[in-house]
């Protein structure tokens, strides 16, 4: 799905995240399995643990910068934790409303 940024800045949060059908899915109690982000802007792009109940998607010092048309993926599995209240948001920071492209396969 492609996710816009607004005034460069985006909360994934995965218990409320929109699907490719159009409808809210919830992943709690799910572990992320396959994360891919492509950065379609022209400006650096940066990845990381949310400030607010941060998800430790690769660790709690997860931080991911792109470059515009880079991708980053991780293959999950079940390394990840489970997708929790308190565990479930991922921040992204760039510039004015640049987009991304964005897939998460949980289980």
């Amino acid at each position: 799905k492609l996710v816009a940024l607004s005034a460069g800045a985006y909360t994934i949060n995965l218990t409320t995240i929109t699907g490719t059908n159009g409808v809210t899915q919830d992943m709690t109690g799910l572990k992320v399995h396959l994360f891919r982000v492509k950065n379609l802007g022209a400006a650096t792009m940066t990845f990381t643990v949310g400030a607010s109940n941060g998800y430790n998607l690769s660790g709690a010092g997860f931080s991911i910068a792109l470059e515009q048309n880079q991708v980053f993926q991780l293959f999950g599995n079940d390394a990840t934790p489970d997708v929790a209240a308190g565990d479930c948001t991922i921040d992204v920071a760039g510039t004015g409303t640049q987009t991304f492209e964005l897939t998460i396969i949980a289980g």
